[in-house]
């Protein structure tokens, strides 16, 4: 069902029924549901796949960007992806960088 849903709308509620059913979420489930809401932002950031390690992040976007969005994410265009060339070790780091990213593109298609 979590892999169905689409919207940041439908996450919350469907978090809340988990809340309400279930109570506090281990670790685990909030790490899923994080992700979840990540997939989700990807789809509104029009991006269709991220690659991260520790030494870059690869974004492909759907839809080629602006030259003004890509450089103000600090990222740069190499064969239809957008690269962030930054050396961030820990995985959870990561997240929240590439979280950070795709805000700002969703927040510009919105906009």
């Amino acid at each position: 069902r979590l892999a169905r849903l689409t919207s940041r709308e439908e996450l919350e509620a469907f978090e809340d029924e988990c809340a309400d059913r279930f109570g506090a979420e281990p670790p685990e489930a909030a790490m899923l549901m994080r992700l979840a809401r990540l997939r989700v932002l990807m789809r509104d950031a029009n991006m269709a796949k991220i690659d991260a390690g520790p030494n870059a992040i690869a974004f492909t976007p759907r839809v080629e960007p602006t030259k003004k969005a890509v450089a103000e994410a600090g990222l740069t265009p190499k064969n239809g992806r957008l690269i962030l060339d930054e050396k961030i070790a820990e995985a959870t780091d990561r997240l929240v960088r590439v979280e950070k990213i795709l805000a700002g593109f969703a927040g510009r298609k919105r906009a």
